[in-house]
């Protein structure tokens, strides 16, 4: 069974110092607050409260960079935070460039 969207290695919601540590590494943007807003590496905003929303336009999820399918971990050097349209586009790809 495939695990779902926005999930851990093993099918768990994210810890909430799992989801900092990603938000953290993500773009702080210009005249806004970085603890809410950041961009991720295709320059999509994204909100911290909107965490795991796929309706909104700002919301996010933790991506693996290595993706679970190619053996990627949990550790805080393989996740990043991406807008859910671009990881979406991304999916399980390891090269991936943003569209």
């Amino acid at each position: 069974m495939a695990r779902k969207e926005n999930t851990n290695r093993f099918g768990n919601a994210w810890t909430a110092e799992q989801k900092k540590e990603a938000w953290n590494k993500a773009k702080p943007v210009d005249k806004k607050d970085a603890d809410l807003y950041r961009a991720d590496k295709c320059g999509q905003l994204m909100y911290w409260f909107d965490f795991g929303k796929r309706d909104i336009r700002e919301g996010w999820e933790v991506d693996h960079i290595v993706p679970v399918e190619q053996d990627g971990g949990d550790e805080p050097d393989n996740l990043q935070a991406l807008n859910w349209r671009s990881n979406d586009s991304k999916g399980d790809q390891l090269f991936w460039n943003c569209k």
